[in-house]
């Protein structure tokens, strides 16, 4: 699928977004959920962690594709993040609060587009962190032969 192109479900639509540099043809998703009467927009990142070679070119692709995708994602009012591992988001905990949800209290998934923009930003600090432990690595001197 091609960036920014929408693949239409019934009467959904999902926006496919590129974000590599997770594995090849990494791509993210956002689309319209319902709770209720509620309508909310999900925003499933499709590139938890970093699955790549570990190259600065690599981690400066990741910062550059959580960009990319926060500011769709702000656009477009995500407030409900969804990742590509459910360990990652907690997602089978979410899923059983919604059991034993009542009426009334908040939708476990729904975390409001605020945390959502924060999540961006601490992917994009945690890709900025690898990347200069490169450069630092990089720049030590060599150990020397014993």
């Amino acid at each position: 699928m091609a960036d920014g192109s929408k693949l239409t479900l019934g009467d959904t639509s999902v926006e496919i977004v590129q974000t590599p540099p997770h594995t090849p043809g990494a791509i993210s998703l956002i689309f319209e959920v319902k709770d209720g009467n509620q309508r909310h927009v999900a925003g499933l990142w499709g590139g938890i962690g970093f699955n790549f070679q570990q190259t600065e070119a690599n981690y400066t692709t990741y910062f550059n594709s959580v960009d990319k995708y926060a500011k769709i994602a702000k656009a477009r009012g995500v407030d409900v993040p969804i990742a590509n591992h459910s360990t990652f988001d907690n997602a089978l905990d979410k899923i059983a609060a919604l059991r034993t949800r009542q009426a009334g209290q908040p939708h476990p998934f729904v975390l409001g587009a605020e945390n959502q923009q924060r999540i961006f930003d601490i992917q994009q600090e945690c890709a900025m962190a690898g990347r200069a432990k490169l450069r630092t690595a990089a720049a030590a001197p060599a150990a020397p032969a014993r």
